[in-house]
């Protein structure tokens, strides 16, 4: 739930549409929608999942669900490799095109 607040959160800070579908109770998927010049080209879909697997707190330096960051600035915890990182890298880079003042086709 907080995922997806924090989600809608950044879809309302860059300006774009955006939808909570629950296919399955209780597993939402936050869907973005960034619409371009003309809606008629080919979309593009930027995937990410925000789910993670159970873990065994005893086999870790940090807590697993922490997100303690280091005193070298590396993030620890359950999923910081993972897909996670891959959609802050998306929102980042639209962040940053939508700054720019940049617009796109579709």
């Amino acid at each position: 739930a907080s995922c997806t607040r924090f989600l809608q959160e950044q879809a309302k800070e860059l300006g774009v549409k955006c939808e909570v579908i629950e296919y399955v109770p209780g597993l939402p998927v936050v869907l973005m929608t960034l619409v371009g010049q003309d809606p008629s080209l080919p979309s593009l879909l930027l995937n990410s999942h925000t789910d993670v697997v159970p873990v065994f707190p005893e086999h870790w330096k940090y807590e697993p669900f922490s997100g303690d960051k280091d005193d070298n600035g590396d993030i620890h915890g359950r999923g910081t490799q993972d897909m996670k990182c891959v959609g802050i890298q998306y929102l980042e880079a639209l962040k940053s095109l939508s700054k720019d003042g940049h617009e796109f086709l579709r």
